[in-house]
């Protein structure tokens, strides 16, 4: 169950963010609701997958929610997690249990893309999200 979730959570934690003009990024616009997965590293979220969802809350806390099925409405809601974040700038740190994952992140026209590294993956996975299942 850890790996899976330690899977999908690579895929959920690539969001995009625009910088504003001094390279740093209002902690309100992560903060405005569920950002949902639209792609990973370029593929495009299918079937269930549209419905796995992050949100960002102003007190520094993160709510994952992670889906599987073929199509909507027959997604099953298979992982909830709870964790913590902080920004740096353009700098996203998450925190899930024991696992960090760091990344650099932008927000404009509400699409969230996120570009890091996890502890548990090699590379570097760039994911978007946006604020429609």
């Amino acid at each position: 169950m850890k790996q899976t979730f330690l899977i999908t959570a690579l895929f959920l934690f690539c969001l995009s963010c625009s910088s504003d003009d001094d390279g740093s990024v209002p902690d309100n616009l992560l903060t405005t609701g569920k950002w949902y997965y639209e792609t990973g590293n370029g593929a495009e979220a299918t079937g269930c997958h549209k419905q796995c969802n992050i949100e960002f809350t102003s007190d520094g806390r993160l709510l994952f929610e992670a889906f599987v099925g073929s199509e909507p409405p027959n997604c099953t809601n298979t992982e909830n997690y709870t964790g913590t974040y902080t920004v740096s700038g353009d700098d996203l740190t998450m925190v899930f249990e024991s696992e960090t994952i760091h990344g650099k992140f932008y927000v404009s026209n509400d699409i969230l893309i996120y570009m890091g590294e996890a502890s548990f993956a090699h590379g570097t996975n760039i994911s978007t999200y946006d604020k429609t299942p």
